[in-house]
């Protein structure tokens, strides 16, 4: 919901509903590109060059609106009791009544699908899972199941997997030759596998694409 003060055409025709409020009471409520019509249908004349925004208002404010010629403040609903009672009895009112209706019982049957969803999904939680959670798998099996899903995508490429590991045995070994065998060089012997174990699969993907 948008609420805009004389809103320029080009932003009120982007609007599915458009709702007119005289002093809390609603006296339009429908198609944007009906309601100049309707209030032209009640008797309000239309200004040249105002714009439909401006001329909505308009006709909710007993200082601005202007009536059609040969009808007077008499003939016309011009208090909002009065404009609220003509838009309750016209065509418009009837027809937003009937897809109120229609959205109302969509819900109820959308309600009992989700319902039905609902039961479903704790019938299949496993023991030790919270019914108020919406997994169905506890901690431990839904890393099981990332774990082992993996593991499948990984073997989906095995010639990722062989170039990969075959560069990180050559780099290793080519870079550990000549460091000095001491407890002093293990963090950066980690490092080291730790960045080609790293760069190796993109390394063998630019092989793969060659």
């Amino acid at each position: 919901m948008v609420y805009r003060y004389q809103a320029g055409e080009g932003i009120y025709e982007l609007f599915d509903r458009v709702m007119v409020l005289d002093q809390g009471r609603t006296v339009y409520f429908g198609p944007p590109d009906q309601a100049r019509a309707y209030f032209e249908q009640l008797g309000y004349r239309s200004l040249p060059r105002q714009s439909t925004a401006d001329y909505l208002t308009g006709c909710t404010d007993p200082n601005e609106r202007q009536f059609a010629p040969g009808k007077s403040i008499d003939q016309v609903p011009s208090t909002p009791e009065a404009l609220e009672a003509a838009f309750r009895s016209s065509d418009l009112a009837r027809d937003i009544s009937g897809q109120l209706a229609q959205y109302k019982s969509r819900m109820e049957t959308e309600k009992t699908d989700q319902e039905a969803f609902r039961a479903a999904v704790a019938e299949d939680k496993k023991k030790g899972v919270s019914l108020k959670r919406p997994y169905t798998l506890g901690l431990k099996d839904q890393v099981i199941a990332l774990t082992r899903r993996q593991f499948q995508r990984r073997l989906q490429d095995k010639f990722q997997i062989y170039t990969s590991y075959g560069i990180m045995t050559v780099c290793n070994s080519e870079s550990f030759q000549n460091f000095p065998r001491e407890i002093s060089t293990l963090g950066t012997r980690f490092l080291h596998w730790r960045l080609l174990s790293q760069l190796a699969p993109y390394i063998s993907r630019c092989f793969y694409s060659r």
